[in-house]
């Protein structure tokens, strides 16, 4: 399948939260990603995406950050408090002004250099959601692992 196909039935159910404040673009990406079956919780600033965060945070699966947005907390920091709230959430982080090499130390983010085309984007969101699946998946198979070792140890 390539990037620019609908997504299967499992992946229509994703809840991508964007935060970015250029409204040209927020509404350019909840366009592209809803084409993809995905769901998407838009707000302009940090401050609203936290929000929406609040109330909607079991449902989200992915936080797609600008940089820069204004007055207030920034895509970095919005991240971080989204990741302490909920590790296996995952994050792309997308701007034009800032290069990967901008994440703050310490953090091992995904990033997206704008300007990107719609197949960059779907390319990035499909990795960064992959990425996520098999950690859940890994983490799930050692926990199995060590119940059985415990099991085959009685």
């Amino acid at each position: 399948m390539n990037s620019e196909q609908r997504n299967t039935a499992a992946d229509s159910e994703v809840v991508v939260l964007l935060a970015e404040d250029d409204d040209q673009i927020r509404q350019l990406i909840t366009a592209v990603l809803s084409s993809q079956g995905w769901t998407v919780l838009s707000a302009p600033n940090a401050a609203e995406a936290l929000r929406i965060f609040y109330d909607r945070r079991r449902q989200i699966d992915l936080l797609l950050t600008d940089v820069e947005m204004g007055e207030g907390m920034n895509g970095f920091a919005l991240a971080e408090r989204v990741l302490l709230d909920k590790p296996g959430v995952a994050v792309l982080v997308i701007s034009g002004i800032y290069e990967a090499s901008s994440v703050p130390a310490g953090k091992c983010l995904p990033f997206l250099r704008k300007p990107f085309t719609v197949t960059a984007l779907i390319q990035n969101v499909q990795e960064v959601l992959a990425a996520r699946s098999r950690k859940r998946l890994e983490g799930e198979y050692s926990a199995a692992r060590s119940a059985e070792v415990a099991r085959a140890q009685d």
